[in-house]
């Protein structure tokens, strides 16, 4: 049976390829609660709610960790700051300057839109 010999440099470029591969599925999977189509109906319903009604004051970008204006809201379960019962909560009955949304929009929109919060 003949033996495969491989030059350093294939190995090396072949390392190459794999550690790529494994950075490249790692980004697109990181990227996957972004990326709408991933998004569950309720998410995508809570996407679109909470840009209508929301993002008016919780607005910032997801790396903004400046202490003013309202929390920023894009990994406020990732870091678990609040659990999916204590958002809708909050949502339904307001806190602190946030007013109360619970008369205004149906328990199915409130669930809509954390589900959204959850899934970034």
């Amino acid at each position: 049976m003949p033996k495969f010999q491989f030059s350093w440099a294939a190995r090396d470029a072949a390392a190459l390829l794999v550690a790529a591969c494994v950075v490249a599925f790692a980004a697109v999977a990181a990227r996957g609660a972004d990326n709408p189509a991933a998004q569950s109906p309720a998410a995508k319903r809570g996407d679109a709610l909470f840009h209508q009604r929301c993002a008016v004051c919780h607005n910032k970008q997801p790396q903004d960790t400046t202490p003013f204006g309202p929390p920023n809201l894009y990994q406020v379960f990732r870091k678990k700051m609040i659990t999916v019962d204590q958002a809708t909560e909050i949502v339904h009955k307001g806190k602190g300057p946030m007013p109360a949304f619970g008369t205004s929009i149906t328990n199915t929109q409130i669930r809509d839109v954390v589900a959204y919060l959850s899934a970034r």
